[in-house]
């Protein structure tokens, strides 16, 4: 990387870290692995459901505050307000 260039990575991505941590220690978390049951499903597989969903939404965070697309958004739609359609088959 040159000095020039910016790096957009902020603190918050270290969010991204919270569900692989959750998942990995999975075993030695004990209220995990007690052998109970929620709604009929064992415990682990209701954490694991949890993280998915989770992981879903600090994604979905992540996306909607990423500080390039906004620049990038702007650029298409200034692309294609330049450009006209084309009558192809109107007479």
């Amino acid at each position: 990387m040159s000095k020039t260039s910016k790096t957009h990575f902020t603190k918050s991505y270290l969010l991204v870290l919270a569900p692989v941590f959750a998942l990995i220690f999975t075993p030695l978390f004990p209220f995990v692995n007690n052998g109970g049951l929620i709604l009929g499903l064992p415990n682990v597989c209701v954490w694991v459901m949890l993280w998915a969903v989770l992981t879903t939404l600090i994604l979905a965070f992540l996306f909607k505050n990423e500080p390039e697309l906004d620049e990038e958004v702007l650029e298409i739609l200034s692309e294609t307000a330049n450009t006209t359609p084309s009558k192809k088959g109107v007479k």
